[in-house]
């Protein structure tokens, strides 16, 4: 991508989407049409994915989750983009937090978090969570953790939507120097993790049953959370109709420097997979996540 064409696109993008999301959700419904009908966007890797995690499901079933996906997926795009101009108190309308004093619990005993998402629902969207019913406070900072994209343009493309409304995306190499530099300051702070996709072969250090299938898991964050010692949390997503998402906050490990080795991503995993059987549509399945094989 060219830096004219950057320009070209973001401009095109920050234009329509000052669009209503009624208006924009039209917009998704084409969408729709062209990657599932036209484009048939990694169609075979979603009905294997599919076909692996639930082969109890008849082909029927497995097709109609399908299109449930793609369908959410030209959502997520649409949602994400939306963040260009999404204003908080419309956030407030779409995504609910029922137990948001589970999280905020933390802020008074001026402690941070580490708080683990899955590719589920609209993650781009829980990073106003602190907004969602309590204004006043101010203080605990959100630090999405992000793997830094190939592309410089479409990184800071991402960049500039994660960071638009009072979070700010940390690249995953600098997350320790940022905890380091967070603690000096005395500041009360998120960090979210997104943990389910895949990861290199080096980068491999346990394995676990996941979705009926022999998985690999990322296990950084538990790394982090023992050095820290901070609290974990999952987030727990349902999407209860189009556009509107309501987030439970589950506790994983109050003390992980404690906890026996891999138990934090095993909880996290074990959690996610709840998560995803129950609405199995929401989930990322275009990822390649069972790329690796375990050697014997």
């Amino acid at each position: 991508m060219s830096k004219l064409f950057y320009y070209i696109l973001f401009s095109f993008f920050w234009l329509i989407t000052w669009l209503p999301l009624s208006i924009l959700y039209l917009i998704s419904d084409f969408f729709f049409l062209i990657i599932f009908y036209v484009a048939r966007y990694r169609r075979k890797l979603v009905r294997k994915n599919l076909s692996n995690s639930f082969p109890e499901l008849s082909i029927t079933e497995i097709k109609k989750i399908e299109r449930k996906f793609y369908r959410h997926l030209c959502d997520y795009f649409i949602e994400t983009l939306k963040l260009m101009h999404f204003r908080v108190s419309a956030m407030r309308k779409r995504v609910q937090f029922p137990n948001i004093d589970t999280l905020f619990s933390y802020y008074e005993k001026n402690q941070s978090v580490l708080l683990y998402l899955g590719h589920y629902g609209n993650w781009e969207w829980l990073s106003l969570a602190k907004y969602a019913q309590k204004t006043d406070i101010k203080d605990f900072k959100i630090y999405p953790v992000y793997h830094t994209l190939s592309n410089k343009y479409f990184d800071k493309f991402f960049y500039r939507l994660r960071s638009n409304i009072d979070s700010t995306p940390i690249p995953q190499e600098k997350i320790l120097r940022t905890i380091i530099e967070k603690e000096r300051e005395k500041s009360n702070s998120i960090y979210i993790f997104i943990a389910d996709q895949s990861t290199t072969v080096r980068n491999i250090h346990y394995w676990m049953n996941f979705l009926n299938q022999d998985t690999p898991c990322i296990t950084g964050a538990e790394r982090i959370a023992k050095q820290t010692g901070y609290p974990t949390l999952y987030a727990d997503v349902r999407k209860t109709k189009r556009g509107h998402y309501s987030v439970e906050f589950i506790p994983i490990e109050e003390n992980p420097k404690e906890a026996e080795e891999f138990q934090l991503t095993d909880s996290y995993m074990k959690l996610l997979e709840k998560t995803i059987q129950r609405d199995p549509a929401y989930w990322l399945w275009t990822h390649n996540r069972w790329k690796h094989k375990r050697k014997k």
